[in-house]
Formats: structure tokens, C-alpha cells, sequence
């Protein structure tokens, strides 16, 4: 009896998985007739029936794939592809339609993830290494600035003025240089060196003391002896006035290291850690009164240290960032999350970007921040970028960010905005030209709109006053890229 009941149940199953099969045999030459009449509905239609029995092949996702391929649809191919993936992540066909795709979606991290399965032949057909040296960059360029030439005439101590200082950032040229390392398939390493060389010049205004002056009458008194000493008529502490200026230069050393780990083919990890030092001679001005016309000379050296934390998830047709990080102003302090001082600040990012068509061709992102500092000017940062394909080499890409970002943390803490100058708008084009598939040569061009303040003392001892000025950097930039 029981021999019976097991024959019967093992004779149902088989026919249920031959007529999945038989079903599944017969979509699959309706999907390719249709394919070959260009029928894309009657294709979708058979497709989605095929969904609905469990009866999907990954000859019909590939064949769907390749469908789509040829049409230059690559997001739908994308989808098909995956799927078939799935099922069978050794299928050299499915490989070679992912790989096209992640190609033109813009997708490298993707392609160098699908790279894990490439046999020896395939790794030599699409000539890809397990490690290399991806890329190397040089750039240099200069913000040149109208702040010497606007605000040279300022009156720092005026009528009814004790004192008067003004620090002026004029420009500033900068040389980049950068290697790209790929460890292995989802592991990579960038590192960067900048040097930043900043034109400035500090000017006071101010009384200083000379010291006392003793006036006597001209007519002595009659009734004095001879030898008894004269009383001074009155003592007049005399005073004169100063107009100082002097020029000197910011050095900035930037030192920037960027790990990055593909933990999945949407989801990317990346560690940065960046060290900026910053080195200048000055003039104290402090205290406000002055005994003598000497200024106390200083040295400033800080070293600031940026510790950041970056997880990106890529879809082909969006990619949401969230970056958070940490650096102090504390002198010599290289461990950012130690925070021994109210100046200490954080920072959080999340950014969207969209691609809208079939192929990487056209993107827009957006870009909100979160300053946690005491030294902000604004708590939050606003950002938008424009990327767009005008020829099959010629790449434009445009920048608009806003709302006074000073300590503002930029390129993935590659670039911090750590002078006390602040930014009110940062507006920017630039220019990418392609010359084969490994040289990459950019122009930028862009304006920065600044406000710095100079201080004011009317009398000894009074509180000092902060009065704005404003000011203009260009930003004008060209490098290279070498993409191996």
C-alpha cells in the first residue's frame, strides 16, 4: 500500500516538473519569435506569464538581455542580466551583457566585482588585472583675488579710532598629485598629496605712546628763591600715529589617504583620513594699546587632522551617499573623535544622484550638510551638480554650493575650508576631454563670493568692534589625468 502512495506522489511531481519544462519550452520559442518580429509587448507579455507559473529560464532572462542590449537599453538589459546572474553567476554569455552594461551606466565598481568569476581567457579578453595601478592625476591652479586691490583703502582708525586691524588673504596656488591603487576586486587604495601657497598681509592702524611731554611757563613766579625747582605747568602724554602693513605667505601641505571596500555590487564602503598643516609668521594684535611702536612678531603652526566615514549605494538609474566627519582645530591632535575642545566640529552629508537615461550620459546631484561646529557661521551646507555629455569625449560638469560654508569639509575630505574667511557661494565649470580611453585633460573655471571682518577699538580698553568687507576669489584650475 504504502509502495503505492510513494509511486503515485513521485509520478505527480514528475509530471508537474514536465510540464513546467514543456511550458517553459514553448514561452521561450514564443519569446524568440517575437524577438525576431521586434514584438516588444507580445515579449514582455510571455515573460511576465512565464513569471507567474515559477517557469522563468535563464536562457529567457539572457535572451531578454540581449534583446534590450541591442537596443541600447542598458538599464532594462541591466535587469535581465542580473537575474540571470542569480541563477548562474559562471554563465560567460551573462557576463559579457553585464559587463557591457555596467560599462555604459557608469558602473566600474560593478564591472571590477563581476571580474571575481572571469576565467584566465575572459580576464585576457576584457583585459582586466586582479591588481593594478588604476589611475594617476596632476593639477594645478590658483583663486585669484580682488581682496588687496578692493579693500586697500579701508580706514581701519579713523576719527575717534584707538586702533584698527585688518588680516587680507589674497591668492592662492595649489599643485595636486594623485595615485589610485586597486588591492584586489573590491579593494582600493587612493592616495594624494597638496600643496597650498596663500599671498596675505595684515595692516594696523594705531596710536602708540612716546612718552611725556612737561611744559613750564615762560614768566618764572617772583616770589621763588632762585634754587627752589620750578613746577611744570602741566605733563601731556604724547601720542603718535601708525600705519603698518606687511606681507606674508600661508604654506598648507595636505596629505590625503582614501580606502575603499565594495562590500556588494550596490554597496561601497570608504575610510578617509587626511592631515593639513598649516604654517605663517605674524603680528600680534593684541592687546589694543600700544606702549611702544613695536609689534610682538609670532609663529603659527596647527596641524588638523580629518577622519571620515563614507557609504555609497548605487542603483543604475540613482545613488544615495551618506559621509560623516571629524576634525579638530586642537594643535597637534591626529585622533579627530578625541574632542578636547569646543572648537572641535562634525560633519554630516547625504547626497542623491540621478541618471535619468538608458546610458551614463547626463547627472544630477543634490547635496545637504550638517556643520556641528561653534565656529559656522550656518549649521548647514547646500550643494547641486550638474554632469552632462556633450560629445563622446567632451564631458561638462557644473557646480553651485551656498550658505556660508566656513569649516565646511569638501571632495570627501580632501579639501577643507579651515581659513576665517567665510564663502558665501562657490559657482563653477568645468571641462573634461577625453583623448583615447586612458588620457583625461580638465579646465575649470569657477568664482567664489567672500566676507572676512576687520576689528576696531575707539578707546583704550573698550570692546573691540567686527566690521564685514567683502571680496571675490577666481577660481581657474587645468590638470591631467592617466587612467591605466
Amino acid at each position: 500500500m504504502y509502495r503505492v502512495i510513494f509511486t503515485s506522489i513521485l509520478f505527480l511531481l514528475c509530471c508537474k516538473v514536465f510540464s513546467q519544462e514543456l511550458i517553459s519550452d514553448v514561452i521561450e520559442k514564443r519569446i524568440i519569435i517575437n524577438a525576431s518580429n521586434n514584438q516588444e509587448d507580445s515579449l514582455k507579455y510571455f515573460y511576465n506569464y512565464a513569471k507567474l507559473h515559477n517557469v522563468v529560464s535563464n536562457k529567457m532572462n539572457t535572451f531578454l538581455g540581449d534583446f534590450y542590449l541591442q537596443r541600447e537599453k542598458y538599464r532594462v538589459a541591466l535587469k535581465y542580466y542580473e537575474a540571470s546572474y542569480k541563477r548562474d553567476s559562471y554563465n560567460i554569455n551573462t557576463h559579457y551583457g553585464l559587463y557591457i552594461c555596467y560599462g555604459y551606466l557608469g558602473m566600474a565598481d560593478q564591472q571590477n566585482l563581476l571580474a571575481d568569476k572571469f576565467t584566465i581567457a575572459q580576464c585576457e579578453f576584457y583585459q582586466h588585472k586582479k591588481s593594478k595601478l588604476e589611475s594617476v592625476s596632476f593639477y594645478s591652479g590658483t583663486l585669484l583675488s580682488n581682496n588687496f586691490q578692493k579693500n586697500k583703502n579701508i580706514d581701519l582708525a579713523g576719527s575717534n579710532k584707538y586702533f584698527g586691524s585688518i588680516d587680507r588673504n589674497g591668492s592662492l596656488q595649489y599643485l595636486y598629485a594623485s595615485a589610485q591603487y586597486r588591492v584586489t576586486n573590491r579593494f582600493t587604495v587612493l592616495a594624494s598629496i597638496n600643496s597650498n601657497k596663500i599671498n596675505s598681509n595684515q595692516q594696523f592702524q594705531y596710536e602708540y605712546f612716546t612718552g611725556n611731554s612737561i611744559h613750564y611757563k615762560r614768566n618764572r613766579p617772583v616770589d621763588l628763591p632762585v634754587s627752589e625747582p620750578q613746577p611744570p605747568d602741566s605733563v601731556v602724554n604724547e601720542t603718535r600715529f601708525k600705519d603698518t602693513t606687511i606681507s606674508y605667505k600661508f604654506s598648507q601641505p595636505i596629505f590625503y589617504t582614501q580606502l575603499s571596500y565594495l562590500l556588494t555590487s550596490s554597496l561601497k564602503f570608504k575610510f578617509t583620513y587626511g592631515v593639513t598643516k598649516t604654517s605663517f609668521n605674524v603680528l600680534d594684535d593684541t592687546p589694543y594699546y600700544f606702549h611702544s611702536n613695536d609689534l610682538r612678531k609670532i609663529k603659527i603652526t596647527d596641524i588638523e587632522a580629518t577622519a571620515g566615514l563614507i557609504a555609497t549605494y548605487r542603483k543604475p538609474h540613482y545613488e544615495i551617499t551618506c559621509r560623516f566627519f571629524a576634525m579638530p582645530f586642537s594643535k597637534f591632535n591626529l585622533v579627530p573623535f578625541v574632542m578636547p575642545s569646543d572648537s572641535d566640529r562634525t560633519q554630516f552629508d547625504l547626497s542623491a544622484t540621478y541618471y535619468p537615461f538608458q546610458k551614463y550620459s547626463f547627472s544630477v546631484r543634490a547635496q545637504a550638510s550638517y556643520l556641528n561646529t561653534q565656529n559656522s557661521n550656518s549649521k548647514f551646507v547646500f550643494g547641486y551638480e550638474l554632469n552632462a555629455m556633450i560629445t563622446k569625449k567632451l564631458w561638462l560638469n557644473a557646480l553651485f554650493q551656498h550658505n556660508n560654508f566656513k569649516n565646511f569639509i569638501d571632495l570627501e575630505g580632501a579639501v577643507v575650508y579651515n581659513i576665517d574667511d567665510l564663502i558665501k557661494n562657490k559657482m563653477a565649470i568645468k571641462v573634461l576631454y577625453y583623448v583615447g580611453k586612458h588620457l583625461e585633460i580638465s579646465a575649470q573655471y569657477g568664482i567664489l563670493q567672500r566676507s572676512s571682518t576687520y576689528t576696531m577699538v575707539t578707546k583704550e580698553n573698550a570692546f573691540p568692534i567686527k566690521t564685514k568687507f567683502k571680496y571675490n576669489n577666481q577660481l581657474i584650475n587645468a590638470g591631467v589625468k592617466w587612467i591605466f
